[in-house]
């Protein structure tokens, strides 16, 4: 039984897939950070170009107003 541990204890393949497994879900984890943070980020510049876009047109189409009455 004694050896039967000790074998198990020396055997390092399964101890591979475990340090693949956590180092996957570091990687995930890390991944999914990011997404979220530059998500809100990408969020935010896209509300502020719409907004400059929206107000620009309404500027253009006061000029042309003006310019043809």
């Amino acid at each position: 039984m004694f050896s039967l541990f000790a074998k198990f204890r020396s055997e390092e393949h399964g101890a591979v897939t475990v340090d693949w497994v956590v180092l996957t879900a570091v990687i995930a984890s890390i991944a999914g950070i990011a997404f979220v943070s530059i998500g809100a980020g990408v969020e935010q510049v896209s509300t502020s170009t719409k907004t400059y876009v929206n107000n620009a047109a309404e500027t253009i189409g006061e000029l042309q107003a003006s310019v043809f009455q």
